[in-house]
């Protein structure tokens, strides 16, 4: 098993035909194991374009995503894309909540001066 996503005791191995956010949903941790010589190292390209997807698409990610490179180049690299792509979606997030703050804080104002106008809903 290359690519294992955790949920409390159940490990469920990556499915490169179903899209990551479905497989991650109430998920706590992935871990990927990066080995060549397994037969699953293909879906290491299909995760990292899922996990593309889900940046560029803005899809929230809260969870730990650990790789063990297991001393090859090629894991190194791996690992360095995942922690690159794991720092945009905390980016995404940040955005996401700060442009949930401006709504609210400009609701809240129309709200305060519809008020003060005397204007009522």
């Amino acid at each position: 098993m290359c690519i294992k996503i955790v949920c409390s005791e159940k490990i469920k191995e990556f499915n490169p035909l179903q899209p990551l956010e479905d497989q991650i949903s109430g998920r706590s941790k992935i871990v990927v194991n990066y080995d060549p010589r397994d037969p699953d190292s293909q879906n290491i390209d299909t995760f990292v374009i899922e996990m593309e997807r889900l940046c560029k698409n803005g899809i929230s990610c809260d969870l730990d995503i650990s790789v063990n490179a297991n001393d090859y180049i090629k894991g190194l690299r791996f690992k360095k894309k995942i922690e690159s792509l794991k720092h945009k979606l905390e980016v995404n997030e940040v955005v996401k909540s700060i442009t949930i703050f401006v709504s609210e804080t400009d609701r809240k104002l129309s709200e305060l001066s519809n008020m003060c106008l005397g204007k009522t809903e």
